[in-house]
């Protein structure tokens, strides 16, 4: 299966995504593409609430999680991992690509809300 805006392969690592969005609803009481654009889902644009008080490592874990490209997301087997290890492990390895793509993103839906 194919997704027909994206053209990225859907498979089991669209479960991530989900555990993922589920993941920061839990944290964050709302979901994470709740408040942006239609296509934030698509492009994968959210943010984080500013005040919140969780750990790095926490929010590190959503945002690998929530990566857009099914190739760069971790596996369920790969999530597992990185749960057992979790109090182990002093960080979570980010894809810089993506994370570079979040950060703009996010200074550009920034820059939207400010305007409104």
């Amino acid at each position: 299966m194919c997704d027909p805006y994206q053209k990225f392969v859907v498979n089991d690592r669209v479960d991530v995504w989900m555990l993922g969005c589920m993941l920061y609803t839990m944290c964050f009481y709302k979901q994470p593409f709740q408040e942006s654009s239609k296509l934030s889902i698509v492009n994968g644009a959210y943010t984080f609430p500013k005040d919140h008080s969780y750990p790095e490592k926490l929010v590190d874990i959503i945002r690998i999680m929530l990566t857009p490209n099914p190739k760069n997301r971790p596996s369920i087997f790969e999530m597992s991992n990185i749960f057992n290890d979790y109090f182990s492990i002093e960080s979570i390895a980010l894809n810089v690509y993506y994370f570079i793509l979040y950060i703009i993103i996010t200074m550009i839906i920034l820059a939207r809300s400010s305007k409104d």
